[in-house]
């Protein structure tokens, strides 16, 4: 399994990055807009040391906006996350990257309650991922999988997995 063509897993990063991209796929068939990915965020006033990285800002169909951390395996949030989720919906941590410009909360901004309404963390089990799609994932990325790349068969059985119960799970929900 890869999330680039030609490479095999030899890292939790691979299977991240994996996990990263359902997570986008899956947004996008809810009719959430990915808006930005990997949003720093911040105690304001302090440097990179101790920030955290939304992996995903995305826009409901709510037009609210939500805050997305992924997971795969067994993966776990860091200390800083584990202090600064929480801390999303109600405001007051700094945005230290551009990524949000364009939706009015630049770098320096300090979130108000209620800017991103909430922060979820999704969790994906790739290891259920039926055997062929692992297989075709070695050569694909899992858009290219959807789009058919792999051919019908592995799209409609990632689609399928995908919408199936298990394969992605909330472990948290902030509001």
């Amino acid at each position: 399994m890869s999330s680039k063509p030609g490479k095999t897993p030899s890292t939790n990063a691979l299977r991240g990055r994996i996990g990263n991209d359902l997570a986008v796929a899956s947004a996008k068939k809810r009719g959430e807009r990915i808006v930005a990915s990997e949003v720093n965020i911040r105690k304001p006033g302090t440097k990179l040391k101790g920030s955290s990285n939304i992996d995903q800002v995305v826009k409901g169909t709510d037009t609210r906006y939500h805050g997305v951390e992924v997971k795969s395996g067994d993966g776990k949030l860091r200390k800083a996350q584990e202090e600064h989720y929480p801390k999303v919906p109600k405001g007051g941590l700094e945005v230290g990257s551009d990524s949000l410009r364009g939706e009015g909360m630049p770098k320096g901004h300090v979130l108000r309650a209620g800017d991103i309404t909430s922060m979820r963390v999704e969790r994906w089990d790739i290891d259920s991922l039926p055997a062929d799609t692992k297989t075709a994932l070695e050569n694909h990325t899992v858009a290219d999988i959807l789009d058919g790349a792999a051919g019908p068969a592995r799209q409609q059985e990632l689609d399928q997995w995908m919408s199936s119960p298990g394969s992605r799970t909330v472990d948290k929900l902030w509001t």
